[in-house]
């Protein structure tokens, strides 16, 4: 079963592929050879638009699972342990081991045309794209990931019509698909109203060290409105030719999870623009719009703040950041929004459906304090906090949604 989300009408970490490989040659078989690249390439005063296409539908063989594509690269086991696919090993409550070694992630997309794909972890196989079945297909696949510094990422030389693509990890590989980002990438600005959010590098600018994200942040101050994107336009007064910049958007319900992450290179020194078209943002209503309290104790979400992380491999110096969002009523951004809340939920809810640590809670009494105290919960503890926290979340934007 998969659910649709509502498309919209508006709106790596780092590999070095396209050397001499035997993937680069089956990718140009394929009609899609990606280009050499450690991520999207940005150059000095030309805005790029980069949008982010959503899943409806992922499975490991035939297991529905959130880990693979749910914004974060450690997703837990029921038990709070990592529990991302690597090999054997995954998150889905059924588990294929003796049906083709768990082989086969397939993901299915709201919309077919894509530019790039990226991957957070040290996985290594075939991509197919548009092709049914749970066995790789005898043809060649749309590129090969050959993963380098923890990630990679592929960027086709033509737009790719497809919204299902299928995974199958090389014979013996032991790295993780911890995340998997499905990139539209288009010249020119966002095509939205902008709130400009201000100066964050401070009169000193910033000064990235290699391989440390630095976390800025503004407050959001109308939960009337919602983002659909951020844009984020740079001085840089320091870089390498070919430097690579990370981009991480935090999703505005989780701190867990990103909205959007996004490897670029750079050129070097200069001034760039780059539009982050989000999945729907839509923070919590204010408490006198609840219909009913959380039953939980305590916030269920972060303050109400646009958070952004940027991390370079190289020694990098920002002279300047500034960020703009913008915003569409919450009304536009609920749909989308309410309906990724439920696929995440879906599969936090199946990861933990075997345990079901929630049978020790007993109606009436405080939900953290038991999570807390409980020894039968004691092992779920993380897991099943996030579990409720996301539910409550979830039932304050949509509080007549039957699912939830």
């Amino acid at each position: 079963m998969s659910f649709a989300v509502p498309a919209r009408a508006r709106r790596t970490a780092r590999s070095r592929l396209g050397r001499a490989s035997l993937s680069w040659l089956w990718c140009a078989l394929a009609g899609a050879a990606p280009e050499a690249s450690d991520g999207i390439d940005l150059q000095p005063g030309q805005p790029l638009r980069v949008r982010k296409i959503l899943p409806v539908d992922c499975r490991l063989v035939r297991g529905f699972t959130h880990a693979p594509v749910d914004g974060r690269v450690d997703t837990r086991y029921p038990t709070g342990t990592v529990g991302e696919w690597q090999g054997l090993h995954g998150t889905p409550a059924v588990n294929y081991r003796l049906f083709n070694g768990n082989d086969g992630l397939h993901v299915t997309l709201a919309e077919a045309g894509f530019d790039a794909i990226q991957i957070r972890g040290r996985w290594r196989g075939r991509v197919y794209a548009g092709r049914e079945g749970l066995h790789p297909p005898d043809e060649p696949p749309l590129c090969a990931v050959l993963p380098q510094d923890g990630g990679s990422h592929e960027r086709f030389s033509r737009r790719i019509e497809a919204r299902r693509l299928s995974f199958f990890q090389e014979p013996g590989q032991d790295g993780a698909l911890r995340d998997l980002t499905v990139l539209r990438v288009d010249p020119g600005e966002v095509d939205l109203p902008a709130m400009d959010l201000g100066e964050l590098a401070g009169a000193e600018g910033l000064e990235l060290a290699p391989g440390t994200p630095t976390e800025i942040s503004a407050p959001w101050t109308d939960p009337a409105l919602a983002i659909a994107a951020v844009t984020l336009e740079l001085e840089v007064s320091t870089a390498d030719p070919g430097a690579v910049l990370s981009v991480r958007v935090g999703d505005v319900l989780d701190a867990r999870r990103d909205a959007i992450s996004v490897d670029f290179r750079l050129r070097g020194p200069g001034r760039y623009a780059a539009g982050l078209d989000l999945p729907d943002q839509v923070f919590l209503p204010p408490r006198d719009e609840w219909t009913r309290p959380p039953r939980m104790a305590g916030p269920v979400a972060p303050e109400p703040r646009v958070r952004v992380s940027i991390e370079s491999g190289s020694p990098c110096r920002l002279a300047s950041v500034k960020l703009k969002a913008h915003p569409v009523p919450r009304s536009e951004a609920l749909p989308e929004a309410v309906a990724w809340r439920k696929f995440l939920l879906r599969g936090l809810f199946s990861a933990m459906s075997e345990p079901r640590p929630w049978m020790h809670l007993r109606h009436g009494q405080p939900v953290r304090e038991q999570i807390a105290s409980s020894p039968p919960i004691e092992r779920y503890r993380t897991s099943l906090t996030e579990l409720l926290e996301t539910v409550e979340a979830a039932r304050l934007l949509a509080p007549r949604d039957s699912l939830i």
